[in-house]
């Protein structure tokens, strides 16, 4: 064969070559981009989802005020067991500073009865001998979800403690984003098929 049929045949396989390269780098491109709109279309869905459970759950609150305080009794007494600081600073929506004020007492009541009852180097202990002195924060209030239907906080409070180097989030918010985030892989395997793993077939 000569060299200028070498040559040729040369060129036209580095084309195809190039071409074959060409052809894989269009196709991942393709589907990298059909990937993108399916993750945002699941990131509308949940985002819409979000909003609609956000109003569901102030509709409910605004219906059923005890049972909101009851929720906000669990929220402040888990509260102070993970603290366990016998001085907290509770910041919440000023909408909520009489209820938190009401319930308080009773809260920390049950909490120095816990410690008492389930801590062994306590069991000798009164419940006055537990320290416990919560003060809402009258100076930095969160904002509410009436007052900013996008951003503002549902309920709950945050607590701090120790000058605020420690903070605990408490926040009806909060605890919806975490429902959430353990619920999108389920979303997304219930309404996008497409994004379904396929398992890999076992090892012979």
């Amino acid at each position: 064969m000569s060299d200028q049929k070498l040559k040729i045949q040369d060129d036209a396989e580095e084309g195809y070559k190039k071409q074959e390269v060409f052809l894989k780098i269009a196709k991942s491109k393709e589907q990298n981009e059909r990937r993108i709109e399916r993750m945002k279309a699941v990131n509308v869905y949940i985002d819409k989802l979000r909003q609609e459970t956000r109003a569901t759950v102030q509709n409910q609150f605004a219906e059923d005020v005890d049972g909101y305080k009851e929720l906000l009794k669990d929220l402040l007494l888990q509260g102070l067991i993970k603290f366990f600081e016998a001085n907290v600073l509770i910041r919440c929506r000023e909408q909520d500073k009489d209820l938190i004020e009401e319930i308080k007492d009773e809260v920390i009541d049950k909490y120095r009865n816990m410690i008492i009852e389930q801590v062994k180097m306590f069991a000798d202990k009164s419940p006055e001998d537990i320290p416990c002195n919560i003060v809402i924060d009258e100076n930095n209030w969160i904002e509410s979800i009436d007052e900013n239907p996008e951003t503002g906080s549902l309920g709950g409070f945050n607590m701090l403690a120790k000058k605020g180097k420690i903070v605990l989030t408490q926040t009806v918010d909060s605890r919806i984003e975490l429902c959430f985030q353990a619920a999108i892989p389920a979303i997304r395997y219930m309404l996008f098929p497409s994004m379904r793993r396929v398992p890999k077939p076992k090892a012979e």
